[in-house]
């Protein structure tokens, strides 16, 4: 929803910020320019125009800025809408299959490569990385496992089993961030593509006023810490491990993000 007490402008960001920065030079001219123009005898004039000039500017910075963010926020979210769409979709999956075809059995593929945007060795060497993570993660030990300890750092507790079986909050919560992570992280790096966080029904402390900064720092650990271990490692197959915590790392950012709205 806009602000009502702004109208803004579709800008980008460097337009904004170099209008501000006019306006702010603009200012600084009058404020040299006005002693000479008006008369001493009117000051009153030289704080009327003052007054006009500094609503408006205020007025058009505001609605600038505002404008930018708005801007941004609408690019981006066509952005996230065109990789989500089934045509997009199609065609990532046609250029994986074309990857991992050998050269020497491969037709020409003119019109599909044309809107490549990695090389096909990229392509195929990705695929292999989300292969490696969804099958080792698939490992349900090791995410509850992680989904414990990061409920315990989010909570400042330590980390012990006891919890889930004395606080049926905390195994709640444990249960949602294995969720997340054996649903939404999974199967996100599986398909390529940001799956829905709003058919997860976050229940802690309870599922009428969820703690989503609980949630987002039991995250914010898994991405920062948990990856690291040697639990997760041992995992992934060892020629993968550093590119499959890239994208780990990428993936986590984008779920944090998404928390945080």
């Amino acid at each position: 929803m806009q602000a009502q007490n702004r109208v803004p402008f579709q800008v980008r960001k460097d337009h904004a910020v170099f209008t501000a920065f006019f306006l702010i030079f603009l200012a600084l001219l009058l404020s040299r320019v006005m002693p000479l123009l008006v008369p001493q005898e009117k000051p009153i004039l030289e704080l009327v125009v003052g007054g006009f000039f500094l609503t408006f500017s205020y007025s058009m910075v505001n609605a600038l800025v505002g404008g930018a963010i708005d801007f941004a926020a609408e690019e981006k979210q066509r952005d996230f809408l065109d990789k989500q769409s089934p045509d997009s979709i199609h065609t990532l999956q046609e250029l994986e299959y074309y990857s991992v075809i050998p050269p020497e059995h491969r037709k020409q593929a003119g019109k599909l490569l044309s809107v490549q945007t990695q090389t096909l060795e990229d392509i195929e060497q990705d695929s292999r990385v989300r292969d490696t993570i969804v099958c080792g993660l698939a490992n349900e030990y090791v995410l509850k496992r992680i989904a414990v300890k990061a409920c315990a750092v989010a909570l400042r507790k330590e980390d012990d089993r006891a919890y889930l079986e004395t606080d049926l909050r905390f195994a709640r919560f444990r249960q949602d961030i294995y969720i997340y992570l054996r649903a939404w992280l999974i199967m996100s790096i599986k398909y390529k593509r940001e799956m829905s966080i709003d058919l997860i029904q976050q229940g802690f402390p309870d599922e009428n006023s969820p703690d989503k900064y609980a949630y987002i720092r039991a995250i914010r650990y898994i991405r920062e810490k948990s990856i690291n271990k040697l639990r997760v490692e041992e995992c992934l197959k060892a020629e993968h491990i550093e590119s499959a915590k890239v994208i780990l790392r990428q993936e986590l950012d984008k779920l944090i993000e998404t928390l945080h709205k």
